[in-house]
């Protein structure tokens, strides 16, 4: 392919911006010096519009052809996790308990690739979105991106986005017809009855033995759940109850949870199933009980036709694709664009044995970053002639 030489060009000055933006990481809504650093690295490109802020702290950069036709657009992420990095690297987060790992950095950067492919190569026609998307994390960026007014300028015809999965070969691709990843949710199940002295706890309402019997039975509530048409999967991502120190007998416990299916009705029945037996424990214990969601995410599901394509398009150009059996399970919110819009979430091999997403020693591998700019280079070429 005739770019080849120049994303290898083009490779040093990648490397140093998603070194520069892994040391800057801002968690959602708050990436106000990502957001200017994409912006500074945009400008020379001289794209035809961007837009800025959209759904708050995201924007789009717009290429446009000389005639009309399709709309394309390729979504990146802005925000980093609040997790303390843990490796000892040249370019290490220089913000406390906050890092890129979950490889938004490296997203981000691959469209600027691809931006800088386009800005040489514009479209005959149609037009290309680069969406910087905020809060991808808390499950809220992309609705805040479709409910901003200013969206009604970019409605994409096929939208797309990439992301790095350690477990499979280095720029290699992962793709799925429907299901890509499943629908999550997070809850917080409170437990409220009444603190007492710690030499009188009989005066008081200890949330101790309901606390211990739903977390008892909350294993057990996926029994069956696990074929592949049904998979449900239950988390208890912590429990709380009291306080370092020996005067109280507590009266609150709280339980964090995280529940997954590949289908929203799936995960709707587990949420019943949960509540329902909370309510039945706590109604025993003469206890007051209290459900939060929080980090909604839905189904992503890519569609198929453009699967096909993609698979096509990028065999053709010697890329590993591999079909995955399974939905993976962990969540996106890029779920809100694909039930509108038809497109894809493209998976992209960050190494057989790399650190797991959301871990203390994960590192985007800067060595997929040439790849994952050619595959979406690829699309770009496939999809903008309709």
């Amino acid at each position: 392919m005739g770019n080849m030489k120049t994303i290898t060009e083009l490779l040093p000055a990648l490397v140093k911006l998603r070194h520069h933006l892994h040391q800057i990481p801002e968690t959602a809504n708050k990436e106000f010096k990502t957001h200017e650093v994409i912006r500074y690295s945009i400008r020379d490109l001289e794209p035809d519009l961007v837009i800025e802020n959209i759904g708050k702290t995201g924007m789009a950069v717009v290429f446009n052809g000389m005639q009309p036709g399709k709309t394309l657009m390729f979504r990146a992420e802005l925000d980093a996790l609040a997790i303390e990095e843990d490796i000892d690297i040249p370019y290490h987060s220089g913000v406390k308990n906050t890092s890129h790992k979950c490889g938004h950095d490296g997203h981000m950067t691959m469209l600027f690739g691809l931006a800088c492919l386009i800005a040489e190569n514009r479209p005959e026609k149609g037009r290309v979105v680069l969406l910087y998307q905020p809060a991808e994390e808390t499950g809220t960026g992309a609705e805040s991106v479709l409910a901003d007014p200013q969206f009604s300028q970019i409605i994409p015809d096929y939208v797309f986005a990439i992301h790095n999965i350690p477990g499979f070969s280095k720029g290699s691709v992962i793709l799925r017809q429907g299901v890509f990843s499943m629908t999550s949710e997070g809850m917080k199940v409170i437990l409220k009855g009444m603190a007492s002295h710690a030499a009188y706890p009989e005066n008081g309402i200890s949330p101790l033995q309901a606390l211990t019997g739903i977390l008892n039975i909350l294993p057990g509530l996926n029994d069956g759940k696990t074929a592949p048409e049904n998979y449900t999967q239950l988390t208890v991502t912590f429990v709380k109850m009291g306080r370092s120190g020996f005067a109280t007998s507590p009266g609150q416990a709280e339980i964090g949870l995280v529940i997954r299916a590949i289908h929203q009705k799936d995960l709707q029945h587990l949420q019943e199933l949960i509540k329902n037996t909370v309510r039945k424990i706590a109604v025993e214990a003469c206890l007051e009980e209290q459900f939060i969601h929080i980090e909604q995410f839905p189904v992503t599901s890519n569609n198929p036709e453009v699967v096909k394509r993609l698979s096509a398009v990028l065999s053709k150009n010697s890329f590993e694709v591999t079909e995955a059996e399974m939905p993976l399970k962990w969540s996106e919110d890029f779920g809100h664009f694909t039930s509108r819009f038809p497109g894809a979430l493209i998976g992209l091999g960050a190494g057989s044995s790399h650190s797991d997403l959301h871990t203390r020693d994960y590192d985007f591998p800067d060595e997929i970053l040439e790849p994952g700019v050619l595959a979406l280079y690829h699309i770009y070429t496939e999809f903008i002639a309709d």
